[in-house]
C-alpha cells in the first residue's frame, strides 16, 4: 500500500470520526492528490471549502486540481477566488498568475497582451 496509501486511510478514518474538521478533509485531499486521484481529491477540498469558505488555500489547491484535469478555465477561477481571500500569500499570486497566462494564451488573438490585475 505504501505510505501515501496508508495516509489516506488514516486521514479517511479520521473524516469519519470528525467529519466537520476542515483540515482534515484538507489533509485528505493534498494526499489523494498526491496519490493521483485527482477526483476524490477535488471532492475532499471542496468539502474543505464548504466547511470554511474563507480558507484560501482550500480554493488554491481545488484549482491546481482542476488544472490538472485539463480544466484551466476552472482552475483560473477558483485561483482568483484564493486571491481575493488572500491576496498577501505567495502561493496563490503565483498559481494565479500562471493561469492567467495560460488562460490569456489559449484565449486570446496574436495582436493581445492581457496581464492579471
Amino acid at each position: 500500500m505504501g505510505e501515501l496509501g496508508a495516509a489516506r486511510d488514516f486521514l479517511q478514518h479520521a473524516a469519519a470520526l470528525d467529519p466537520k474538521d476542515p483540515c482534515v478533509w484538507l489533509a485528505l485531499g493534498s494526499v489523494r492528490y498526491l496519490l493521483g486521484e485527482l477526483a476524490e481529491s477535488g471532492l475532499a477540498f471542496l468539502r474543505a471549502i464548504r466547511l470554511r469558505p474563507q480558507e484560501a488555500r482550500a480554493w488554491l489547491h481545488l484549482a491546481i486540481v482542476h488544472e490538472r484535469m485539463g480544466q484551466p478555465g476552472l482552475a483560473l477561477m477558483l485561483a482568483g477566488q484564493a486571491r481575493e481571500l488572500d491576496p498577501a500569500d505567495e502561493a496563490v499570486r503565483v498559481t494565479y498568475a500562471r493561469l492567467h497566462r495560460l488562460v490569456a494564451t489559449r484565449c486570446s488573438f496574436p495582436s493581445q497582451s492581457v496581464e492579471p490585475d
